[in-house]
């Protein structure tokens, strides 16, 4: 059951990820050479870092959840966790990246 909630748990970081990657491309647009651009570089690789791991952590899961040798499947989990945390922690910082590119344009 863990597994298939690492699994949708995946499927949440990438989709907001890939509507954020045309938000950037408006922005990016709207604001071309005005100020920050550095954080929407920073945000459009934090977001195609996550959406990267994300899909990896899900093929991880997907090999978990078929049947795997024993000796595998810890180290699978580990790299499973480990991914989830950094698919997270770009999808965090690419958002916040977003958020403060956002704040400082319209201000």
């Amino acid at each position: 059951m863990r597994l298939v909630e690492a699994a949708h748990f995946q499927l949440h970081v990438t989709t907001p990820s890939s509507g954020s990657i045309v938000v950037l491309a408006t922005f990016a647009e709207k604001f071309k050479g005005q100020g920050h651009t550095w954080l929407l570089a920073l945000s459009a690789a934090g977001f195609i870092i996550a959406i990267a791991v994300a899909v990896l952590t899900a093929l991880t899961v997907i090999g978990l959840i078929h049947d795997v040798e024993p000796q595998q499947d810890a180290a699978m989990r580990r790299r499973s966790v480990v991914a989830g945390v950094l698919a997270a922690s770009a999808f965090a910082i690419a958002l916040a990246s977003l958020g403060i590119f956002a704040g400082c344009a319209f201000t």
